[in-house]
């Protein structure tokens, strides 16, 4: 399975301003979360943001909304694909390769893993853009959803599986935005 572009179609959960400031590494995870938001716009994949409870936990973070357009699907469900608003949005795009990334890994970016995988999608979990606020749960998280069918990659590796090849304008945008990394 590789990612396609013509197929693919990225899920930002809930990576909003009152909930990161608690997740462990939330710098790096905020930092890689923009970059992949900054590849997929490159790369004209559509992008979904959820906000879980937003009068509770707040927006989605400044420095990544502008790359959703300010929308969002709002939630109370921890599986996003629990959301009628959220399945009808993904069935729209037509996508049958879902990128999932945010927050928190072992609890609403899981369930609705789980639950997408459940459905038939083919799931990637992006897991340099994954977090939770203790590195155990994250990573017991990675290994359950890997477990249960969901192809685990990183920002880098999707990026480029989605760009195909260089030579070509889109790669040298990717490699740049690549290059910037300082981590």
């Amino acid at each position: 399975m590789i990612l396609n572009k013509g197929k693919a179609i990225g899920i930002m959960i809930d990576m909003q301003d009152k909930l990161v400031p608690a997740i462990a590494h939330r710098e790096q995870l905020a930092t890689s979360c923009k970059l992949m938001l900054e590849g997929l716009k490159i790369l004209n994949v559509p992008v979904i943001a959820t906000q879980q409870y937003t009068k509770g936990l707040g927006d989605t973070l400044p420095e990544l909304k502008e790359f959703t357009g300010g929308k969002y699907i709002e939630k109370i469900t921890f599986s996003s694909w629990r959301e009628q608003s959220f399945r009808m949005a993904v069935r729209e795009t037509k996508a049958s390769q879902i990128m999932i990334f945010g927050v928190e890994t072992h609890i609403c970016v899981e369930q609705t893993v789980l639950d997408m995988l459940g459905a038939g999608l083919e799931v990637y979990l992006i897991s340099d853009c994954v977090g939770s606020r203790f590195d155990t749960d994250k990573e017991t998280a990675i290994r359950r959803m890997e477990k249960a069918g969901a192809i685990v990659t990183t920002s880098e590796a999707a990026l480029f599986e989605l760009t195909e090849q260089g030579g070509t304008d889109e790669f040298k945008a990717i490699s740049r935005l690549v290059k910037s990394r300082e981590f």
